[in-house]
């Protein structure tokens, strides 16, 4: 059962990254971050809204190496 969350977990983080980045991509230019990496930054900088939200699937999923990474394919 443990071994089918953590592949869950990193299906579902590497999932995440991929999708944030392509629709972050496509948004107007008045939105200026771009990608996950400039979300997280952003929140950092944004005491007022993270005294209330924890961005830590964010960050988890930051740390994924895409769709082509092996440990994604084998989960």
């Amino acid at each position: 059962m443990k071994r089918m969350r953590e592949a869950e977990g990193i299906v579902l983080n590497t999932e995440f990254k991929a999708d944030v980045n392509a629709y972050l991509a496509k948004t107007p230019d008045a939105v200026k971050t771009r990608d996950l990496a400039a979300l997280i930054k952003f929140n950092e900088e944004s005491q007022e809204e993270m005294a209330l939200f924890g961005q830590e699937t964010f960050i988890e999923s930051q740390q994924t190496k895409g769709l082509d990474d092996k440990i994604y394919k084998d989960a």
